[in-house]
């Protein structure tokens, strides 16, 4: 058996980290085990409680430390991508640590203006957990010739809390970063648990290099956690010109905001509607619509008179949100986080939606006195800005109300028979066109005499979640497109393409996204994957030769180009050696194409 004890100022469960036992039997079978255990736990019960710590000190080697395991906490980082994926225990940008020897802490050095490096809290023998804590402390020392300014970053879940500091060349100097907002990094579920922290640089020579030589959290003073939001919604620890401390101030600027509006001068060449004036005349149709012109042949807007339109709006105008709790705080189970909050039942009551409050509401309410004032005051605001139109994110009874063109939207992920991928519909599937033209019909309908409607948008922001596409019903037409796309892009050479060993079409058709093998042609692949992406390959087109630009070929359901994307050798014979993804698809004015059949063969 071998034991090994690191005597440092470190919380307890680094010291246990720190206890390395290997036996060939287990550790309490023997008698000198069983001994050792005792005193063990004997000496485990006089280290103090983290609590009862003024400070806890962290381990700066742990930025250095790549093959610490990210637990829970890590998961929830969400860095881009389609899913939350763990977080790396360690990070660099153009910089590298090295561990000093001794307790002489960790070198980073930066190759840069500006590097980090960053290390997931539980890699620095640092606790999930922060509420007791209220000041990160930083201590660190410039090793370089000229200044350089360190940041301090906190990463949560939804944000960054930094603090930074000049340091002269030869000086030590500490970082401190007030915890107290550390909640607004974090997302509704766990304000105190930070997911990493990073250290950065920014220098004007380089390279530069920065010693670091401790990390530590000072305990907070008093008892629970301190507010983060005042009264108005903002945020209680920062000053800005514009910070509202009473409710008279809203009240003041609406007068100062009505005295501007009375002074508003509209556009010399527009129109009452927005529209432009001397600009040509089209046909009055008596609703929105879009023309060419034939002087200019550009593409217009043209009101109902006929006028030419240049739209110019907002994405959305509302009290609050109406179908999605989007401009909305979550106050249950968070309310220690509130300065003050309203009276559910007072005259500002109708700024709750049930355990969400709307600030923006409530100040409405304080600022106009009625929702229908505020309404009122939209017809001044907007025109006095020179905004014309109101987008399609606006309010029901805004729009019900409304004084100047607007849009409207409609969703085609309504039916959930037709959906996969968390509401992403299987447009593949023939009946979603079905689906999408009745429902298109339906909602809009009740619209249909309305004249200052200009149009509508479809979706919003909908993503094509590539990955989470292949978890579709083993019949769904998804799978069908994306066996038929990559069995006529590769024919039977899609195993030597992916590095993979499937037997059958059938397997690549019901393959899942963990089993997705790790080759980035099948991540380009995945990627690629969309309605109405010609399907370029190899086996259509013919090699090209050295001093060809663009070639020609043809796919499943119609043309394509395939343009030269990277030679990697020539041949004495004037032909070329190309890589698979030379072959990408584009469908902006594509040259006649060639013919070419697709072979049958399995993917081998």
């Amino acid at each position: 058996m071998r034991i090994k004890l690191e005597m440092q100022p470190y919380p307890a469960y680094c010291i246990r980290k720190m206890i390395h036992c290997s036996a060939k039997n287990t550790f309490t079978r023997s008698s000198t085990g069983c001994l050792l255990l005792l005193c063990l736990t004997a000496w485990w019960g006089t280290i103090p409680p983290c609590r009862a710590q003024p400070a806890l000190r962290g381990n700066v080697a742990g930025f250095a430390d790549s093959t610490w395991t990210p637990r829970v906490q890590a998961a929830e980082w969400k860095e881009g991508g389609e899913r939350a994926a763990p977080r790396k225990p360690t990070r660099y940008h153009q910089s590298t640590v090295r561990v000093l020897p001794g307790r002489a802490g960790l070198q980073l050095t930066c190759f840069d203006s500006t590097g980090f490096a960053e290390a997931v809290t539980g890699a620095l023998c640092l606790p999930a957990d922060w509420q007791a804590y209220q000041t990160l402390r930083v201590r660190a020392a410039n090793s370089s010739r000229a200044p350089l300014r360190v940041r301090v970053t906190v990463a949560g879940v939804r944000g960054l809390l930094s603090s930074e500091s000049t340091l002269p060349p030869g000086q030590t100097g500490t970082i401190s970063t007030d915890l107290r907002d550390l909640p607004l990094t974090a997302g509704v579920e766990a304000p105190f648990q930070p997911v990493a922290l990073r250290i950065g640089v920014r220098v004007g020579t380089y390279p530069a290099e920065v010693h670091l030589l401790d990390v530590e959290l000072l305990r907070a003073e008093g008892a629970g956690p301190a507010s983060v939001a005042d009264a108005f919604g903002q945020r209680i620890r920062g000053e800005w010109p514009e910070k509202v401390t009473h409710a008279e101030e809203l009240r003041a600027h609406l007068r100062t905001e009505a005295a501007q509006l009375a002074r508003h001068q509209p556009l010399p060449d527009r129109l009452p509607d927005g529209s432009r004036a001397g600009g040509g005349k089209f046909n009055a149709t008596g609703f929105y619509r879009v023309e060419k012109a034939t002087a200019d042949q550009r593409w217009w807007f043209v009101t109902p008179e006929g006028n030419p339109f240049w739209s110019l709006g907002v994405t959305g105008v509302r009290p609050r949100s109406e179908l999605l709790l989007t401009d909305v705080t979550r106050v249950k189970g968070r309310e220690f986080l509130f300065a003050v909050l309203p009276d559910r039942t007072g005259p500002f009551a109708a700024a709750w939606q049930g355990d969400y409050l709307s600030f923006y509401y409530w100040n409405l309410l304080r600022k106009n006195g009625t929702i229908e004032s505020w309404r009122k005051r939209l017809a001044q605001r907007l025109p006095g800005w020179g905004l014309n139109t109101l987008g399609n994110r606006s309010g029901s009874t805004v729009l019900a109300n409304a004084r100047m063109p607007y849009t409207r939207t409609l969703q085609t992920n309504q039916n959930p028979s037709l959906n996969v991928a968390r509401n992403q519909p299987d447009v593949f599937d023939s009946r979603w066109e079905t689906f999408v033209d009745s429902l298109f019909r339906r909602k809009a309908a009740p619209h249909r005499e309305e004249k200052l409607l200009i149009g509508y948008f479809v979706d919003n922001e909908m993503p094509w979640r590539h990955l989470e596409l292949l978890r579709a019903a083993p019949n769904a037409p998804l799978r069908r497109q994306w066996a038929q796309y990559l069995q006529t892009r590769y024919a039977s050479a899609l195993n030597q393409a992916w590095g993979s060993h499937f037997t059958d079409w059938a397997a690549v058709a019901a393959l899942m996204p963990e089993a997705l093998p790790p080759h980035k042609a099948a991540s380009r692949d995945r990627r690629a994957l969309r309605p109405g992406t010609p399907t370029c390959t190899s086996a259509l087109c013919p090699v090209p030769s050295a001093s060809t630009t663009r070639i020609t070929c043809t796919w499943a359901a119609g043309p394509c180009a395939c343009r030269r994307r990277k030679l990697l050798s020539a041949r004495p014979a004037g032909t070329a050696t190309w890589l698979q993804s030379t072959y990408i698809p584009s469908t902006r004015n594509p040259p006649p194409c060639s013919s070419g059949t697709t072979g049958a063969a399995g993917p081998s």
